[in-house]
């Protein structure tokens, strides 16, 4: 299993096209894939999900924890903390 803790750096937050990209990531992986928003003390939810990402309200600068569990969990872990990271919108 890994986890960890990544800054939303998008201007929009994990809303519309970086939470679509943020899903198509994590339906690609064999593993389990949850995510929380840390700030706003949220609930854990699967991260294959739209609707799961967008309740989260995770804006600018907030905080998401995210766990991923099963055998691609380094791999996995590591392209959605990078596409939570880099993600940067086209306005």
């Amino acid at each position: 299993m890994r986890e960890g803790e990544i800054i939303v750096m998008d201007p929009i937050g994990l809303h519309a096209r970086p939470a679509a990209q943020l899903v198509a990531l994590a339906n690609e992986a064999a593993s389990a894939v949850r995510i929380r928003n840390v700030t706003t003390s949220s609930q854990w939810v699967d991260a294959k999900s739209i609707l799961n990402i967008l309740t989260l309200g995770a804006e600018q600068g907030h905080a998401v924890a995210l766990e991923v569990d099963g055998l691609d969990a380094d791999a996995v872990f590591e392209s959605l903390v990078s596409s939570i990271e880099g993600a940067e919108s086209d306005g």
